[in-house]
């Protein structure tokens, strides 16, 4: 059996399987662009939260805010000025508390946490995205991204006083760091779980 021949000298197979393969191109080309634009978005949004924790503004208030708590955790005066603040507050004062102020945090069992800490609000024009950094009472710095919300509004009124330092640092996500690097800036909290 012979191949049928164009006017044009060509076999009409080939035609048909030039055509097959334009076709095959087109489709692998639709299917990569598929693929492409998640991947794109994905990354995207990515650098997107990556600037919002490693940005120029949330790394600058990281570098104040360990020096600030440098210079109060070696201040035994004023350690012990904050726990006579605090003693002297009424247990029903409101927005006042016999174991947190704006830089101290009192745990049950006596031990504490020196620490700053700023929220995001995108109604505030704020664009530092929560960050919590402190000194406890063992020496060691910790990190985290829980949203304590305004005046730790979230802490004081809905999660009480911590029993110990372990159990605010498992409560609430902290994590220890050297009290230099940027690691302080990673995300802790919503957990990748949730």
């Amino acid at each position: 059996m012979s191949e049928e021949i164009a006017p044009n000298g060509k076999a009409k197979s080939g035609r048909r399987a030039s055509l097959k393969k334009k076709i095959l191109i087109i489709v692998c080309a639709a299917l990569l662009l598929l693929a492409a634009v998640p991947l794109f978005l994905c990354l995207r949004a990515n650098i997107r939260a990556n600037r919002r924790l490693r940005g120029k503004p949330r790394r600058e208030w990281k570098d104040k805010a360990i020096a600030d708590i440098s210079l109060k955790s070696a201040d035994s005066g004023w350690i012990e000025s904050q726990l006579a603040e605090l003693k002297s507050t009424p247990a029903d004062a409101w927005p006042e508390s016999p174991w947190l102020s704006d830089n101290f945090l009192l745990m049950k069992n006596g031990e504490h946490i020196i620490y700053s800490s700023i929220y995001y609000k995108p109604e505030m024009d704020r664009h530092i995205f929560d960050l919590f950094i402190g000194r406890g009472s063992d020496g060691k710095w910790y990190y985290t991204t829980y949203h304590f919300c305004v005046g730790m509004l979230w802490l004081r009124d809905r999660l009480g006083q911590p029993e110990s330092l372990d159990d605010f640092i498992e409560t609430c996500y902290l994590k220890e760091f050297d009290g230099r690097s940027d690691e302080c800036l990673n995300r802790t909290w919503p957990p990748p779980d949730q």
